[in-house]
């Protein structure tokens, strides 16, 4: 990087983030890709020895309506996606998390 900060400069657009492949329609060639390299990328990253971080993601629902609704479907499409580790948690546990 030529900036003195990561994501300030011409790769602003890179967000070092390795995307699941969670919110793509399930069978649909980008979730396959997504999905296939994310376990590609983390594994060259371990054989290279290349430093990485496996931090998952939260989401969160921010009313009933959500909570209910979008977070289930949400799963079950990341389930169709074959997006590992997709679990539901407790406001305890993600409190936890933080």
């Amino acid at each position: 990087e030529r900036e003195l900060a990561i994501g300030t400069g011409v790769s602003s657009r890179s967000s070092e983030v390795v995307h699941a492949g969670l919110y793509y329609a399930p069978g649909s060639l980008k979730a396959r890709l997504c999905v296939r390299g994310n376990a590609l990328l983390y594994t060259y990253a371990e054989s290279r020895g290349v430093g990485h971080r496996r931090v998952g993601k939260l989401i969160v629902a921010a009313n009933e309506l959500q909570r209910r609704d979008a977070l289930p479907a949400l799963r079950r499409r990341a389930e169709a996606n074959g997006v590992p580790g997709v679990r539901a948690l407790s406001r305890a546990d993600a409190r936890a998390l933080e």
